[in-house]
Parts: C-alpha cells; structure tokens; sequence
C-alpha cells in the first residue's frame, strides 16, 4: 500500500482562515474546483517539489543560459499571453508551436502565421493574442524591459509593484496575473500570480473573496457559452490586490513564498496533473 502524503501542518485547521465558511462553500460549490472535504484543500510536501519543479521549468523560459535576455524576456511575454482561458495543457502545446515565433521582429512580421499556428494547437482567442505577441514585437526596443527588469528585481518588493504597474499599463494583454506571472519567471519574489485557481482555493479556505464567473457553474474554458462580457471578467486593481494578500496570508501559514503557494495549489488542481503524469 502506498504511503500517504506527509503534511506540511498538524491539522487543517492551521491554514484555514474561516472554518465555518469554509465548510458551507465546500459543500456548496467545492465540485467546481476538484474539492470535496477539507482534507481535500491541504497542500502536501509533495505538492511544493511539483510546484518548485514548475517554477524552475518556466523560468527557464526567459534565461538564454543561466542569465535573463532580451529574446528570453520576450519569450517569457509571449508564453504568459497564451494563459488567460487556457489550461496547461493547450497552452504548453500551443508556445511550443509558435516558439520559433518568439522573437520581436519575427513576432511583429507575422502576426497571422502565430495566429493561424495557435488556432491549429487548440489555444483560445487565438487571433487576439497573436494580435498581443505581434504588437509586443512592434514595440519590444521602447519598452527597455531588460533593464527594467534586471534592476526592478533586485530591488524588493516595492520596485516588483511598480514594475508590475508599468507592464500593465503600457504592454497590451497583460493584467495583473499575467504580469505577475512573467515578473515571477524572470525572478520576482515578492508578488502572487493569482489565477482562478489560487482565487478559488481562497474562497474555499475562507477568505473574504469572490469568484468571477462562479454563479454560471460553468468551465472556464467553454468560450461557446461565455459573453463577451463574462469573458473580460477577471480582478483588477484593488481587488486584486486584496486577494494577493490573502494569498500571502495563507503562504506564511505554510512558511513559502506566496507564488510557490499558487503554483502547489496549480499544479495539484489544473491539467498540469495530466501533463505530468502522462
């Protein structure tokens, strides 16, 4: 008999903000995310070697060697504009065909090609973000990120904040959790890229926060019955923010950084799973 997985906390209890809330919001709408107890919430040391492992395979997206580059940078750019309403699977499968894409010039001269190359491997809203990858291609030598990130993030948590802010407000497709997610690959500590799994697991454990989209019990990823408006819903600015600190809230429980924290509760609920063992 296999041995079960060894638990980072003597009793669930320790990492869950609200038990009672968290008790009715399982029974509730716990199925919609892979959760049926409690128990089920728990994070294993398991969970954190898949999460550490993933980490170290998406960082090395952006080094060329053992240092971060300009080509790197946009690759890491290009692989977090295939992630909003994309499992892991689709996405990995689509950045691998449009990989020799992934420079600025290329990307900037052939915006259809990325597009038809991605709506052949399955990746949603394909033509919008083909669209995303040529315009950063257009223009990747004004926005100096190189330099920016090399100084932002060995600067703390402050400068990773600005950074942030800068890429959501200057490079097209990028909100919040994609451009947490790129700052995390190029070497980030301090910022949450928080998916709709980390939300989720939020809700569940407790915490005072909402889910996009949870009223429609639906997948995220069945576009046929989304509106166009339920498709752009997604957290933003202060609530973002408010959630990002929950997760950090919930990372110091487990004594992690806050983005291995997403990435346990990532790879042990998504495809990922699938990808891994398959």
């Amino acid at each position: 008999m296999a041995s079960r997985p060894k638990l980072l906390m003597n009793s669930p209890v320790n990492v869950l903000h609200d038990k009672r809330k968290a008790s009715v919001r399982i029974k509730r709408e716990g199925r919609f995310h892979k959760v049926s107890n409690i128990s089920d919430l728990i994070l294993t040391e398991a969970n954190f070697r898949d999460a550490r492992a993933m980490h170290e395979k998406e960082s090395a997206i952006v080094l060329d060697g053992a240092r971060l580059s300009d080509n790197g940078l946009f690759r890491g750019m290009a692989y977090c504009l295939l992630t909003p309403f994309q499992q892991y699977d689709g996405q990995i499968m689509g950045f691998g065909i449009i990989r020799p894409f992934c420079s600025p010039e290329t990307a900037f001269a052939n915006q259809e090609g990325i597009g038809q190359a991605l709506k052949n491997s399955g990746v949603l809203f394909h033509e919008q973000k083909a669209k995303c990858i040529s315009e950063l291609g257009r223009r990747w030598e004004s926005l100096n990120l190189l330099n920016a990130v090399e100084t932002g993030i060995k600067s703390g948590a402050e400068s990773e904040i600005l950074l942030r802010k800068f890429i959501v407000n200057y490079v097209s497709g990028f909100g919040y959790k994609t451009a947490s997610l790129f700052l995390r690959m190029s070497g980030a500590e301090c910022l949450v890229p928080v998916d709709s799994w980390m939300l989720g697991m939020l809700y569940l454990h407790g915490y005072p926060c909402e889910i996009p989209r949870a009223k429609r019990n639906l997948p995220r990823w069945r576009t046929d019955v989304l509106s166009p408006k339920l498709r752009k819903q997604a957290l933003s600015g202060r609530k973002y923010l408010e959630a990002e600190e929950m997760a950090l809230d919930l990372a110091k429980k487990y004594g992690v950084p806050g983005h291995i924290l997403q990435l346990a509760f990532y790879t042990k609920k998504s495809s990922y799973q699938s990808m891994s063992s398959g």
